[in-house]
């Protein structure tokens, strides 16, 4: 109890320096399970989309991007056979992005254990579906990227709250000291450290803990917002064990840790020496020695793995990360030296004030030189990966044939019937097709229903998916026999049925499907199955003639309207215009045609790349408050040194410019290092994308001039804004009080 008494009377007693130690703890810890957290409500939200609600039905999409190998018929036919599926349809093109597999599966069939025979059957291909032992992604790529920056952000929160804790320690050696000298014994002053750690950790872990879940969430809803919307993100973030797990460890242990073995190494030294300000560094060279040996050998390792060109690629970019950690102090040396005379032009006198203080303390500065590089590193390295990714989208897209089309849709409150008039007046248009929509219940399952006008049907780009069959082997219909199925819809009542339904009901080409509608149960003949998917209401559906749907269904809404045009040249004129005279902020008309569906598949890429900027951004955040905590505690331990340029004439402007100074010197050289470091890591990870064949391009750097001159600005205006406060608090010292400081 007396130890707790006197380490909380300590940290009030030194509150500034308590506050900024807390600080990186919780910004530590918070990056730390945010980071880590965010894959599993990723994941939820994946099992939600390829689970159906029936419980039975999964869907198992396979991108354009991020498979080395894409999805098969014959894959189909191999999960047929296989203990728990009733069912499985290969569905090419099912959605502008994807191929889909899917699979019925028996009543109460163990879903993971099915989906592990699947992935085994189908032979080396990774299974997007329920799998709670992955953290589940729109693909290979986002996936790989959340575990680079759950990794990153894993070692920079350890680092970050280790270096803090040990750099106090070694600022303390003096009080530890004093300690010593009056009487108290070596185990004494290793515990009251040691319960001072505890507190912080314990307080600064549950305000990260607090802060990271606020993180999460914020990630989530921007994920959201910017067009991941084939998941359901909206079942927040739940509590993630290994996560959690993960920041307890790094927030508890790696703090108390790293606040114990510097006193107690300090608690060996003679007192008197301890009191000696000089003898705070005193180990510094030898150190530096030993990382720049461990730092040249594990960057020697990183970089033959970074070369091979191989998937592994990526872990080599991992240890450059650890190698800039381990070579950052042994170069802050010769780095300062070499950026001395650029800095002397621009601040005369004061440039040699604070290169002689860095070489005074090296500790403070090299840990906070550390922390800039691995955060600018992290950045640069984003920038690397964005830009190959945008540029394979952008010419894959374009490289799509262009199409005729162009739908109008009205979901929630129906197409006005000016618009339909005004459109089938129009020269461009070649023919057109009114969609109707309604809900009916199948096998006690909600069914979405389509109205298909037959004399157009057969050119609207839905219908070209047609099927006879579920076989695995089966292809789609041509456009001759295509038209004949659609025709015949209105010979009876007849329906063209998705193959989700197709599963659910076991109907298949030539059975009875029941229907229940507003006019009671209706019976109609399955003349085809079509590959069909519906975002915004699921993979249900059923298309009926005009005449026999609105005959069945008076609750009908007008919800669409297809059209084609005589060239595509057409489609984005007639689509502004149809926007411009009928779209209102109150009554929203989406227009979609090829020009549209181009731009939003390469919007969508660009906008989901930018959430790795903020990913960057949170994981570089600790970085700028690593500099401004080095620049609080070095104006704390140099209040001495400051009186003293005080008293021979310094003014308070020289001595504000004196610090800002100093960190503007350590933002160039970690911008240096972490330029050099991320662009080499942007190579390793671009390697690993070349080889899974998720991007279609050769490894390279691929990092933007523009991009990197923007964050050297941006760098160092924050590495200026940043050491503001420190550089007040310096300036307002008085002299008096500074010369009494001990």
């Amino acid at each position: 109890m007396n130890l707790i008494f006197l380490a909380w009377r300590y940290l009030m007693l030194r509150r500034t320096r308590a506050a900024l130690t807390l600080l990186a703890i919780v910004f530590g810890v918070a990056t730390l399970y945010a980071a880590n957290a965010m894959p599993g409500a990723v994941q939820a939200a994946a099992e939600r989309t390829a689970l159906g609600a029936d419980g039975t039905t999964i869907r198992l999409f396979q991108g354009t991007t991020g498979r080395s190998e894409p999805l098969r018929a014959d894959m189909a036919a191999a999960a047929t056979g296989l203990s728990g599926i009733e069912a499985a349809i290969f569905e090419p093109g099912a959605t502008p992005y994807d191929d889909v597999l899917t699979l019925r599966l028996t009543s109460g069939a163990p879903v993971v254990e099915v989906l592990e025979r699947v992935e085994a059957a189908i032979g080396d291909f990774s299974v997007q579906g329920i799998d709670p032992r992955r953290a589940l992604l729109q693909n290979q790529v986002l996936q790989a990227l959340f575990n680079f920056f759950g990794a990153v952000s894993l070692f920079m929160g350890a680092f970050l709250i280790s270096v803090t804790f040990r750099t106090a320690a070694l600022e303390r050696r003096r009080d530890l000291g004093i300690l010593r000298a009056i009487g108290a014994e070596q185990g004494q002053v290793v515990r009251l450290f040691t319960v001072e750690a505890l507190l912080l950790s314990g307080v600064g872990t549950a305000g990260g803990l607090a802060l990271g879940q606020g993180f999460a969430v914020a990630m989530l809803n921007l994920i959201w917002s910017m067009s991941f919307h084939m998941y359901p993100l909206t079942g927040g973030v739940p509590l993630h064990p290994p996560a959690l797990i993960a920041a307890l460890a790094v927030g508890l242990l790696v703090g108390v840790a790293a606040g114990y073995f510097p006193a107690r190494a300090a608690g060996k030294t003679a007192p008197l020496d301890a009191i000696r300000q000089d003898a705070n560094d005193a180990p510094f060279h030898d150190v530096t020695a030993l990382r720049l040996a461990l730092g040249g050998i594990v960057t020697l390792i990183s970089l033959a793995i970074l070369l091979s060109g191989s998937a592994w690629s990526g872990v080599g970019g991992l240890l450059l990360f650890v190698s800039a950690a381990l070579l950052s102090p042994a170069l802050l040396p010769p780095m300062a030296r070499g950026l001395r005379p650029f800095f002397a032009r621009l601040f005369p006198r004061l440039t040699d004030l604070v290169y002689a203080g860095m070489l005074r303390h090296p500790w403070r500065a090299a840990t906070t030189l550390t922390t800039l590089t691995i955060g600018f590193a992290l950045c640069v390295a984003v920038m690397g990966l964005v830009s190959p990714v945008i540029i394979s989208t952008t010419q894959r897209v374009n490289a799509l044939d262009p199409e005729r089309d162009l739908a109008v849709y009205a979901w929630e409150h129906g197409l006005p019937a000016a618009l339909v008039e005004y459109v089938r007046n129009r020269s461009e248009v070649d023919a057109s097709s009114l969609l109707y929509r309604a809900l009916g219940t199948a096998s006690g399952q909600p069914v979405q229903v389509v109205s298909i006008d037959t004399r157009y049907g057969t050119r609207l780009q839905s219908f070209n998916r047609l099927l006879e069959t579920t076989a695995a082997d089966a292809a789609y219909l041509d456009a001759d026999a295509a038209a004949q199925i659609i025709d015949g819809l209105a010979d009876g009542r007849r329906a063209i049925i998705s193959l989700a339904l197709s599963l659910l009901t076991g109907a298949g080409v030539g059975d009875a499907i029941a229907l229940d509608t507003p006019t009671g149960t209706q019976s109609y003949v399955v003349a085809a199955l079509i590959s069909d998917f519906y975002p915004e209401t699921g993979d249900r559906l059923a298309y009926l003639s005009e005449p026999v749907f609105l005959a069945d269904f008076s609750d009908a809404t007008l919800y669409g309207m297809h059209i084609s045009l005589s060239a595509p040249v057409y489609a984005e004129g007639i689509g502004s215009q149809i926007a411009a005279q009928f779209s209102t902020p109150e009554q929203p008309i989406t227009i979609s045609d090829e020009v549209a569906l181009r731009e939003r598949m390469i919007g969508d890429t660009q906008r989901g790349m930018s959430i790795l900027y903020v990913l960057a951004l949170m994981v570089a955040i600790p970085s700028l408050l690593g500099l401004l905590n080095t620049l609080a505690i070095a104006v704390l331990e140099r209040t001495r040194e400051i009186g003293v340029l005080r008293a021979v004439g310094a003014d308070r402007a020289q001595t504000r410019r004196m610090v800002i100074v100093e960190a503007l010197l350590l933002g160039t050289m970690g911008l240096i290092l972490g330029g050099l470091v991320g662009v080499t890591v942007s190579y390793g990870i671009n390697a690993s994308l070349a080889a899974l064949q998720a991007v279609d391009a050769a490894p390279g750097i691929g990092v933007p001039l523009s991009g990197f001159v923007i964050l050297a600005v941006g760098g160092l205006a924050l590495s200026a804004l940043v050491s503001l406060l420190p550089a007040r608090r310096a300036a307002r010292l008085e002299v008096v009080a500074a010369l009494r400081c001990e």
